[in-house]
């Protein structure tokens, strides 16, 4: 199917470019006409230590990628949601993509069904991650189970980075298990072996302010509170009581002020007393 147009449809352009470059650039390569449908990222709350283009949909068509931007919301915004859901219908309808292929939570409950009410000839969604856990009470694991069969209903497939995630929809029927795809995830290995980075640890270290006695306690993640930030400084203020040799290191992507979850890691580090044991990247 090489010359298809297919369609990503993302929270932001920085997501996009952080995160799906690499991957919408290898289709590119593969001969697919790619285009990028999402919302325009606001300045974060925290300072960045390394600072993305100032024009993120500029760099992405650099790339050779097609950018067009919706008016996006990645909390429920009714109003926007509306807006966005008619500028998405307006936009596959002109461009007569082949494939719409939704991202996050959000995109899984708005894009499949405009893009099947717009006639896509195929619907993809990933599934990042399911908005239900373990420990969620029932009825809110119910709702949640709902919006993610909802997302199914509408796609041609759904593809899973989790393997968790991926047995969960088939033991609970999403769909035909032929259109549930595990994908996978995660980070290639051998990116980090020490025998081909001889000495990046130690300037690593040294930059970050790090000596050879120190435990450095590491996270990586979007800078919300859903991903446990919050429960991170809270036992870095109690380790560092405990074993005070140990330093803090967090790498994240910061969010807009009007995301409701979003968190300032420098704040954090104050209220539990680890500011001068801790260092915060941004946007690395």
């Amino acid at each position: 199917m090489a010359g298809a147009r297919i369609a990503h449809v993302v929270p932001t352009d920085r997501i996009a470019y952080l995160l799906l470059r690499s991957r919408l650039t290898r289709l590119r390569d593969a001969g697919y006409e790619v285009s990028v449908l999402c919302g325009r990222a606001v300045p974060p709350t925290v300072e960045s230590a390394d600072a993305l283009p100032d024009d993120l949909g500029q760099a992405l068509e650099a790339e050779g990628l097609r950018v067009r931007y919706l008016p996006f919301a990645r909390e429920l915004a009714p109003l926007t949601d509306a807006r966005c859901a008619a500028a998405l219908y307006r936009e596959i309808r002109r461009e007569r993509y082949d494939i719409l292929h939704s991202h996050n939570p959000k995109g899984g409950l708005l894009v499949p069904p405009v893009a099947r009410m717009a006639r896509t000839s195929r619907v993809l969604h990933t599934v990042h991650g399911l908005l239900f856990h373990d420990t969620t009470p029932q009825p809110l694991r119910a709702l949640a189970v709902a919006a993610e069969r909802w997302t199914a209903s509408w796609c041609h497939h759904l593809l899973f980075q989790r393997r968790e995630d991926y047995e969960l929809a088939v033991r609970n029927d999403f769909k035909e298990e032929s259109r549930l795809h595990l994908v996978g995830n995660g980070i290639d290995e051998n990116r980090f072996d020490r025998q081909k980075h001889a000495g990046s640890r130690r300037r690593t270290r040294d930059e970050l302010g790090f000596g050879d006695d120190h435990l450095v306690v590491g996270m990586v993640g979007r800078l919300v509170r859903e991903k446990g930030f919050v429960e991170f400084f809270e036992m870095a203020g109690l380790l560092a009581q405990w074993r005070p040799q140990t330093r803090f290191l967090v790498v994240g992507i910061p969010e807009m002020e009007e995301q409701s979850d979003a968190v300032d890691p420098h704040a954090l580090a104050r209220h539990h007393g680890v500011t001068d044991l801790s260092q915060v990247l941004v946007m690395r």
